[in-house]
């Protein structure tokens, strides 16, 4: 019988995680990445192509949509209880299962917006609330809006509107961007008149930088196949609606099925699909005069310090930590939970127990 590397090395990370003596013994610090929950016995089961959004409001994580090993859209709903470390699954009357939507939390967190995707055979425009308080979900009808598609993205920018952007509908990619206003319940096209936008493209990632104004958008697939991955990243003015290219000189190569999210006006970035194949790198971001940077966090990265090579995984963060589940690895689909701290990063000349990085 083979053995599951990625189980094996979550087990043995579980156990040197729970034990308090054997840490309070050897004084070492939790690592940057921590392992919430690493088998499908208790919770979901291995998928991609999902999204996960925090409930600051009742200190849980909510897993939506996916597809299986197999490409099957998945049909339940899990909420994983950041007190106790254990997977529930909800039952709730709501959206069709389906992979690819565009979510965003709500500039007050009380809940989150839910739009597009697609099930096995239909490609969605539907927009969707979900309340944290109640734990409900509620249709929201709309005249018009963003034609149906998958693989997009949303976020809530500084005019406390859910905009979504680019995506795909069969082998067409879109490169419009649309914003839904909560207070009148109406979509409007962003940057409609704009020359210059960001290439048609989908499985790309999408952030929004509230505090400058400004959505930060890039990476993705522009051809139909996936295979022509790009590396550039755009801003979106929300204040003078134009999009501008701010692609730095050194930072993530071109990829697809990233995830990107970030805590206050730091972003950070995780893996996806690249020409060398999937990845497990961690890049954080800045925009800082009005140019963006990357950073390179990837020396803390590998073996039991960090998290699996993967793509169209999917994070999200509050509270000062990020939070990635799933996606596809090398193996198959997976069903691990991780959390990663920028704070508990420790570098090579400034922890004894630095540990080179292997694969």
């Amino acid at each position: 019988m083979r053995i599951n590397r990625r189980l094996l090395l979550a087990s043995s990370l579980m156990v040197s995680l729970t034990g308090s003596t054997t840490r309070a013994q050897t004084e070492t610090p939790d690592p940057p990445w921590i392992i919430l929950a690493g088998g499908q016995d208790s919770g979901p089961l291995g998928r991609w192509s999902h999204s996960l959004v925090i409930d600051t409001w009742h200190n849980r994580l909510l897993l939506i949509g996916g597809r299986d090993a197999e490409g099957t859209v998945r049909v339940d709903l899990w909420s994983f209880d950041l007190a106790s470390w254990s997977w529930s699954e909800l039952n709730l009357s709501g959206p069709k299962t389906r992979s690819g939507s565009a979510t965003a939390i709500a500039s007050d967190g009380s809940g989150f917006y839910y739009f597009g995707g697609a099930s096995n055979d239909t490609v969605f425009d539907d927009l969707w609330w979900f309340d944290f308080a109640t734990t409900t979900w509620r249709a929201i009808e709309t005249s018009s809006g963003p034609s149906a598609r998958t693989d997009t993205r949303g976020a809530f920018d500084a005019l406390g509107r859910f905009v979504i952007s680019h995506g795909r509908n069969g082998a067409e990619r879109f490169d419009d961007t649309w914003a839904f206003d909560p207070a009148n319940q109406t979509w409007a096209e962003l940057a409609s008149l704009a020359a210059i936008r960001p290439l048609a493209r989908f499985d790309h990632d999408l952030v929004a930088l509230p505090d400058y104004g400004v959505l930060l958008m890039g990476y993705g697939s522009s051809s139909a196949d996936g295979s022509n991955r790009l590396d550039d990243l755009w801003s979106y003015d929300t204040y003078n609606d134009f999009w501008a290219e701010i692609t730095p000189a050194v930072g993530p190569t071109a990829r697809t099925g990233a995830a990107m999210s970030r805590l206050g006006n730091t972003v950070l970035l995780v893996g996806g699909d690249s020409e060398l194949g999937l990845q497990s790198d961690v890049w954080t971001g800045d925009l800082v005069d009005g140019y963006f940077s990357w950073s390179e966090l990837t020396p803390v990265n590998h073996g039991p310090l960090g998290i699996y090579r993967r793509a169209w995984h999917d994070m999200t963060a509050a509270n000062g930590e990020y939070y990635v589940f799933g996606g596809f690895g090398v193996e198959d689909a997976l069903s691990d939970l991780w959390k990663f701290s920028p704070e508990r990063i420790s570098h090579p000349g400034e922890d004894s127990d630095y540990i080179e990085p292997t694969e």
